[in-house]
């Protein structure tokens, strides 16, 4: 697996209610998915950009950050774009939703051959939020 750059890790990402592991958030077309191969997993960490908290991954020339893109998918966009969000992470239930909304992050939602990390929806049950964990 390749070198870490300095201060990321992999996140790791289990069904909160089975504990049942669902891969390694990566990325595809700048979407958000699930990986079962850790090596494809984005090298990402969390960024506190005053009172905010931002999941970053890394990217050149510049990192993107994990937000909303259209119709609920996970999505990674530059900073100051539409796509990056600001977070809240539960440390005690390890999961993450859009700042200030009750939007967790769930998956996989398989389509077209892939298993995209999503938003729930505001306040809706969902059986497949994750609970994620950075990993070495």
């Amino acid at each position: 697996m390749g070198t870490a750059p300095a201060g990321y890790k992999k996140l790791e990402c289990h069904n909160i209610d089975t504990g049942e592991l669902k891969g390694y958030l990566a990325t595809l077309r700048n979407y958000a998915i699930l990986t079962m191969n850790k090596e494809e997993g984005a090298w990402v960490q969390w960024r506190q950009k005053d009172t905010s908290l931002y999941l970053a991954k890394d990217t050149e020339p510049n990192d993107r950050f994990l937000g909303l893109a259209e119709r609920g998918y996970g999505g990674w966009g530059l900073q100051g774009t539409d796509w990056a969000h600001a977070l809240t992470y539960d440390a005690s239930r390890h999961t993450i939703a859009l700042s200030g909304t009750k939007r967790f992050l769930y998956g996989p939602y398989e389509t077209l051959g892939s298993g995209y990390a999503c938003w729930s929806e505001e306040g809706g049950s969902n059986s497949n939020i994750l609970k994620c964990i950075m990993v070495d």
